[in-house]
Order: C-alpha cells, then structure tokens, then sequence
C-alpha cells in the first residue's frame, strides 16, 4: 500500500457530522413526540381502562382506599368516627367505577356503608384496578390490626386469577410494623412476600453496587432533581409511559383480533396453586376467628364472555366447596345485574369499542350492595 493510499484511508466510512446530525433530529423529534402526547393523548391509564362511558366514582371519600398512599388517610377517617365496629372489604375497580353515572348515582361501597353504619358498623373498602389474590391478601394482612374487622368481604375473580404482581402502592403496605414476619411464617404469606419481590429465605436489603469513588450516582441525583423541580413532563413520566404501554397494547390486540370476549383459559397449575393459596389464608383466618364473606363478582350474562363456560362453572363449584371446608360464607353474584345495566368500554386514545364485562350503571351498583347487605345480615352483621 502506498502512503498517499493510506493516508486516504480515514475518509472512509461515515460522516460524523452526518450521524451526529440524525442523533439531533431525532432527539428533537423525540421531545417534539412527548409535548404533543402531553397535551392531546396524556391521559391516565386507569381511566383509559375504564373506557370513555365509565368513571371512578367521586364520592366515596376516604372510606374507599387502595394502597399505602391512602391508607393512613383512610385510617384517620376510621378513627374520627370512633374507631367502631369494622367490616373490610376487598376488590377492584368494580367497586369504585359507575357506567354512565347519572345525577344521584353512588357506588356499592357508599350504598353499603351508609346501610351498615345505620346498624353501627363502619364499612372500609380497599380495592384497586384488576386486583389480584396476592394483593388482597396483602392488603387484608396490613389493615387487620387497624381495623380488627368482624367479617372480611372478598370477592374472588375468576379472570384476575391469573395475576400475580404485586403493584408498588401495595407493595409499600408491608412496612406496617411486623407484617414481612407475620407473612414470612405462612406458605400463601411467603407467596404473597414472593409476588411483591421480597425475599424470604435470607432476607437481605438490597446492597447498593455502585463505586462509591464514582461521581455518576451523583450527577444522576443532580439532573433528576433539576428535572423533577422544573420539567411538568418528567414528573408526569410514569404516566406517559403506561399511556405508551396502552396504546401498544391495544394496537396489538386489535391487529390479532383478540378482544374482551375472546376466551381467555387460566393455566390449570396456576389455577391450582392460587387456589390452594386462598385455601390456606381463609382457613388461617377462621383459626383467627375472622369471618369472611366470599362471593363470586358480578359478570355479564347478556353476551358471551372471555371465559370458558366449563372452566367457569368448576371455579364456582371449587370456591363454593373451600368456604364450606374452612368456615367462610359463600355468594354466587354473577348473575344479580341484568344486561342492560352493563356498558361498553370505549377506549379514550384511539375509539376502539368493546363490551364492558367488570362495570356497570348506579342501578348494577344498588344490585351489588342490596346483595351483600342482605347477605350480612342473615350472618347477623
């Protein structure tokens, strides 16, 4: 090779200038992408889920929480009223959310709680978006001792079986002083300490890997610092990105043509393994001497829905046979609102339209709470 060839070899190749150009643009067209988002499609996913005709009802207060972020609120607003007799109640977003509310709708929870505080009981309902078995169990554990509920209200659905996190906000329950030991010496408590990602063989914190003759930690604090104190779109990341997360996924479903009624089995070992699950927690609160009203949510019987008839009708027989073994009550629900109490779920980012199997209107909800009061009080409640 000759020196004239060899000093033309670093021409070759790509123009830094070029690639430092597409580096920009594309930066700018990023940050152009995330204020349009913020101002035309940031919406929260929650109420994405719900859809465009359905909505967290408002007027609970603080008698209807959900994680640690309320609970102590929640909690105040037991005691001001006396720290009374108490009935805790678990579920989801069926609880909260009313399908095209109307002037003077309400919602089961405060339907029932005026009926029970009426009879000198303080009704507290903790539900949350598709809650799950692990963070109903959770979440029951942490407010006990507050609370010392007589009976403890569960709905078990079928649908949410198949879940298995634990969410942050609940997570955050377990530094209730005593309750990672409390759950560390039950099987379904060392599930319950398995799904929020605890460890229950040494229990170790986490350790912190970082040099600590690095300054990268300490520029990262810098910078996030600024940008929380000054940028209204980095504060609002989290829900920009479960907003993204929505709107993938829903493009996805709807390019394979699955939607809320295609039919959805849950895997027969993990089917066995949550009920054995729940088994063990309803006996071990029996030994507790708590009560426990178990019941089969609501579900939609207008339409066909997302689950296996045959699977379904074994769920029900399977829980109905578990209250009976471990001392619980047990209501079958499922068919108590008619269909045109049910709505459709209207998607808030795109229009995609879909029936509506967990919420339904104020009418659906005096159905749900005349049912488990009428159940209360034939348990003497």
């Amino acid at each position: 090779m000759t020196r004239a060839e060899d000093q033309a070899a670093p021409s070759d190749g790509p123009d830094p200038w070029t690639a430092y150009a597409s580096l920009f643009a594309g930066l700018a067209l990023a940050i152009a992408l995330l204020f349009v988002a913020k101002d035309r499609w940031f919406i929260r996913v929650q109420d994405a889920a719900l859809g465009g005709e359905t909505a967290g009802y408002a007027g609970a207060g603080d008698i209807q929480c959900q994680g640690a972020a309320s609970h102590e609120r929640c909690l105040s607003t037991y005691r001001a009223a006396g720290s009374g007799r108490s009935i805790l109640w678990l579920g989801n977003s069926q609880l909260d959310a009313v399908n095209r509310i109307q002037p003077g709708d309400r919602n089961a929870p405060v339907i029932l709680h005026d009926r029970l505080a009426a009879r000198g009981r303080y009704l507290v309902v903790y539900q949350m978006p598709n809650a799950n078995l692990s963070e109903h169990i959770l979440a029951t554990e942490a407010v006990l001792p507050a609370y010392r509920p007589d009976v403890v209200i569960l709905p078990v659905c079928y649908d949410d079986i198949r879940e298995l996190a634990v969410r942050d906000d609940v997570a955050a329950l377990l530094e209730q002083p005593g309750l990672r030991r409390r759950l560390a010496a039950t099987r379904y408590g060392r599930q319950v300490l398995a799904a929020a990602g605890v460890q229950t063989d040494r229990g170790e914190a986490a350790v912190n890997h970082d040099d600590p003759r690095s300054i990268r930690p300490k520029v990262e604090a810098a910078l996030v610092g600024a940008l929380e104190q000054h940028s209204d779109l980095w504060k609002q990341r989290d829900s920009l990105r479960g907003m993204l997360g929505f709107a993938i996924h829903t493009l996805r479903n709807k390019a394979l043509g699955i939607n809320s009624q295609t039919k959805r089995a849950v895997d027969p070992t993990l089917y066995r393994e949550r009920m054995t699950m729940l088994g063990d927690y309803l006996n071990d609160l029996r030994a507790r001497g708590v009560r426990v009203l178990l019941y089969v949510p609501p579900y939609r019987q207008n339409v066909s829905g997302p689950y296996i008839e045959g699977d379904y009708a074994a769920f029900k027989h399977d829980l109905a046979a578990m209250a009976t073994r471990n001392g619980a009550d047990y209501a079958d629900l499922d068919a108590i609102v008619p269909g045109p109490e049910w709505g459709m779920v209207t998607d808030s980012l795109f229009g995609f339209q879909e029936y509506d199997f967990m919420h339904f209107t104020g009418d659906g909800h005096r159905r749900l709470a005349d049912a488990l009061d009428a159940r209360l009080q034939a348990m003497s409640f």
